[in-house]
């Protein structure tokens, strides 16, 4: 009697525990499932191929050719298996990128701390959610605030935003070149008048 009760508590034991790791398991795939799907919508918004999000290795290539991170970048995640070490240097090494990834969508460094830490909750919260990618804003050297490094696609340096305005004053112009004087008119002195024509009939005889 006793047997049997306590074969029907263990059973009752041993099937509550699966239960409790299936609830696990399934939180634990949904998590998987969202933070896929944030980063699926956050690649399509950077012009790249969505489904990327799902391929293992090639989805860090994608993250990286969005933040504007060079591809050799990929290299640094085998620090993992350095024992202790290796972890940190890998999470510092996400926080980079992830530090990027929040600047190309115009976000903080609050955003990137919480990309970091919580992934599951900031992935979605940045591909569903109503931020724009505004380019690659990764530097060459691991360091986020300095535009335009040696990255494959790191961004140019801003254009001046003032421009100095255009003079007013212009100078006078310059006189206009007078007309020489006309040179004095010469008019020739008129010509002599002919003399008197002699009388053409001789005079008469005097009269007595």
């Amino acid at each position: 009697m006793n047997s049997t009760a306590g074969d029907a508590a263990g059973a009752a034991a041993a099937t509550g525990i699966l239960a409790f790791m299936g609830i696990i398991w399934l939180i634990m795939i949904a998590i998987i499932i969202l933070e896929i799907a944030g980063l699926w919508k956050i690649f399509t918004k950077a012009g790249k191929p969505g489904w990327a999000a799902i391929v293992p290795i090639y989805n860090i290539y994608i993250l990286l050719e969005v933040v504007g991170r060079p591809i050799w970048w990929l290299a640094l995640l085998l620090l993992a298996f350095i024992p202790f070490i290796g972890s940190i240097c890998v999470l510092a090494v996400m926080f980079i990128i992830y530090w990027d990834l929040a600047k190309s969508f115009g976000k903080e460094l609050g955003y990137a701390i919480g990309l970091t830490l919580l992934g599951p909750v900031f992935v979605p919260m940045l591909g569903f959610g109503s931020a724009q990618y505004i380019g690659p804003m990764a530097s060459g050297f691991g360091l986020p605030d300095t535009p335009g490094g040696g990255a494959t696609g790191g961004y140019p340096p801003p254009a001046p935003t003032y421009t100095p305005p255009a003079p007013t004053y212009a100078p006078p112009a310059p006189p206009a070149p007078t007309a020489p004087p006309a040179p004095p008119s010469m008019t020739p002195p008129p010509a002599p008048s002919a003399p008197p024509a002699p009388p053409t009939t001789p005079p008469g005889p005097p009269s007595v």
